[in-house]
């Protein structure tokens, strides 16, 4: 494609250009301003010589009309007519009377009239005597006074001409354009000629030393300008850039000389800096107790990734979906899979403080199955984005630790510092036997709700159901224990946990949340209650109805089994599983629909069982049902389900409940008659 030439141009050209536009705009101004002024001093005469008319002349003529003196009327009419050269025509116009007076001094009018410029005119032939061309006309009331009122008899219209306005006007108009073409003249000139002196000839200079310079010849002499006296001026420092550029391409093209004999030394050092950089980090990154990775906007793991990455996750990560690897077991319906869905979507291709904004909804501690540990993975994440060069997340780095032993620790830590507040707050109790049932009071007002949320009919209940439920057992529960602080702030916590869910996000499921607020408020109770029994006989009330509920809890969870095992995976014995058998397991379990509600129910109701079982003090059956509970809650959507996961977090932990609950009826038995007393 060939370059455009453009045609030459000049600056004191356009400056003379915009010069002359602005003086003539100025003038414009100016000229039509006083055009303005001329007209409104012609207005005030005008207006004046009217006023004059309508309070004498008026008043005279009205009495010669009423009076009948024509002669006397033609002798006004011809004064007033002739009171301004301006007037280009009166006319007369008398009420209930067809003889009206015109007066004009047009050629055609005193032609007609044998040159009398006042004429006695029929109404019917008053229109063509009057002007055509615009002009001011002035309508006065004249009016006679008789004995006792005054009458309205005619009209005197009067036609005044613009045509002093116009010559006034146009002879303006000349003088402003006659100054405004000497004005353009002498400024072109001496702006051309001042700008040619002391601008342009150095330009010319500029641009022919320019056209001088090469790679070749940067060493030529400094540009200097032809002037006497050196000013600092623009053109000045235009020079000493001009001179500094120069010498700055000097010292550039003599390391780019440098650099380009010394390349290949140069590269071949640099590589070897590059690879022991490298060597350096991946050794860093091996020898870290720490899996260390990426994710690209594509959410796959991508390089630099530790080794160590392996041993936490049992495998090559690299390239695979981060929600294969570290989200896979956060539920749908859950607040945070609706928090990591909405952070992970929305924090590529954004600004650094956008994601800033969203940081603290990114799960911090999640717990995976493990074959090795019972209780899962528990793995402590952290988080930091990699920005690109316009400052936008392009990649987020992972870092991963296993926290599973110091998390337990942890934890075991939190719950004894919480029992030791509980002790302390019974011991200062004074009347142990009124705390005692204030404590079974709100076991059964929890157990209630906790065993209608995780009812059949749970499926059938909406926002407002579980919210009004567990709002009026929390405050019953705040009155019965208002005055056991530890024990209230504890429930104060798990309830306000909650209470952020918007009725109208359809992306949670109410029921998983509120069941999973009313089993900690459950199991803070129940601690509060073990600890009342280290230090007082508590006899809590049990009949044959509360026992039998356990029992058809326990059926109940027996059929949910039975229901998923013998007519869904078609395996009767699920002691009888075998690897053939538990590959097929797999396969239907992943085209199930309802198995990820199934797994739900499963959860909820052991758990609800643990509790019933660790209040009656068969803790080894409420153990087994617990770890149920937490094994299957770990389980991610059937799409991610293997072998090994079914294995450990469904069919073992089944297993050890089915040893646990061989006999149950006879252990309760043993246990409880009518009364079961701790």
């Amino acid at each position: 494609m060939e370059p455009v030439i453009k045609k030459d141009t000049s600056i004191a050209k356009k400056i003379t250009f915009f010069v002359i536009l602005s003086n003539i705009l100025v003038g414009s101004i100016v000229m039509f301003s006083s055009i303005r002024m001329n007209q409104g001093i012609l207005t005030k005469k005008w207006d004046a010589l009217f006023h004059i008319i309508k309070n004498s002349s008026a008043g005279a003529l009205g009495e010669t009309i009423y009076k009948e003196n024509e002669t006397q009327m033609e002798s006004l009419l011809k004064g007033i007519f002739s009171s301004s050269k301006n007037f280009r025509t009166l006319y007369l116009e008398r009420k209930e009377d067809e003889r009206h007076w015109v007066c004009s001094t047009s050629p055609a009018f005193l032609s007609h009239f044998k040159g009398r410029s006042c004429n006695e005119v029929m109404k019917k032939d008053v229109k063509k005597w009057l002007p055509t061309k615009k002009g001011r006309v002035e309508k006065i009331e004249v009016i006679a006074k008789g004995l006792d009122q005054k009458e309205l008899i005619a009209y005197l219209n009067i036609y005044a001409s613009l045509d002093e306005f116009t010559r006034s006007r146009n002879k303006i108009i000349k003088q402003y354009f006659l100054l405004m073409v000497l004005q353009v003249a002498v400024i072109s000139w001496l702006i051309s000629y001042f700008f040619q002196r002391f601008v342009t000839r150095h330009l010319k200079k500029m641009t022919v030393y320019a056209d001088k310079l090469s790679l070749d010849k940067l060493k030529i002499k400094d540009l200097t300008l032809d002037r006497v006296e050196k000013n600092n001026d623009e053109l000045e420092k235009l020079v000493l850039s001009f001179n500094k550029m120069k010498s700055n391409l000097q010292v550039s093209h003599d390391k780019l000389k440098d650099y380009a004999d010394n390349l290949k030394t140069k590269v071949k050092d640099a590589t070897a800096e590059i690879e022991d950089e490298k060597n350096n980090v991946s050794m860093l990154l091996n020898n870290m107790k720490t899996s260390v990775f990426a994710i690209g906007k594509d959410y796959k793991i991508i390089r630099p990734v530790s080794e160590y990455s392996k041993k936490i996750f049992n495998k090559d990560i690299v390239n695979q979906k981060v929600s294969d690897v570290l989200y896979y077991n956060i539920k749908k319906g859950t607040k945070e899979y609706n928090d990591l869905i909405n952070v992970m979507s929305s924090i590529f291709d954004q600004p650094e403080i956008h994601y800033l904004s969203l940081e603290d909804d990114l799960p911090k501690i999640i717990t995976l199955p493990d074959l090795e540990n019972e209780k899962g993975k528990t793995l402590k994440l952290d988080y930091s984005p990699l920005l690109n060069n316009k400052g936008n997340v392009e990649k987020l780095m992972v870092m991963v630790e296993d926290v599973t032993e110091s998390e337990g620790s942890f934890r075991d830590a939190k719950v004894d510092q919480i029992n030791y507040h509980f002790l302390k707050e019974i011991t200062s109790f004074k009347k142990k036997k009124d705390l005692a049932k204030k404590v079974e009071l709100a076991i059964e007002k929890t157990f209630k709700v906790l065993d209608d949320f995780v009812s059949p009919l749970s499926d059938t209940y909406d926002y407002k159901h579980f919210n009004e439920k567990l709002k009026m057992c929390y405050v019953s529960l705040q009155i019965d224990l208002q005055d056991l602080p530890a024990l209230k702030t504890q429930m104060d916590n798990f309830y306000e946990a909650g209470m952020h869910m918007s009725p109208h996000d359809k992306k949670i499921n109410f029921q998983l949340k509120f069941t999973s607020i009313t089993c900690d408020i459950l199991d803070s109770i129940l601690r509060y209650f073990f600890n009342l029994k280290l230090v007082y006989p508590v006899e809590y009330e049990l009949n044959s109805q509360f026992i039998g509920k356990i029992v058809e809890k326990i059926k109940d969870i027996e059929k949910i089994f039975k229901n998923l095992f013998e007519y869904v995976f078609l395996v009767r014995e699920v002691h009888n599983i075998d690897k053939e058998k538990l590959q097929k397991v797999v396969q239907v379990a992943k085209l199930y629909p309802e198995f990820e509600r199934t797994i739900d129910l499963i959860h909820q109701r052991s758990k609800l069982l643990s509790f019933f079982l660790k209040l009656v003090m068969l803790d080894d059956v409420s153990l087994a049902y617990e770890d149920l509970s937490v094994l299957v809650k770990q389980m991610p959507e059937r799409s991610r389900l293997n072998e090994s996961i079914i294995k450990h977090n469904l069919i073992d932990p089944y297993k050890e409940v089915l040893e646990k609950t061989k006999d149950i009826d006879k252990k309760l038995g043993q246990n409880f008659s009518e009364k079961f007393v701790s």
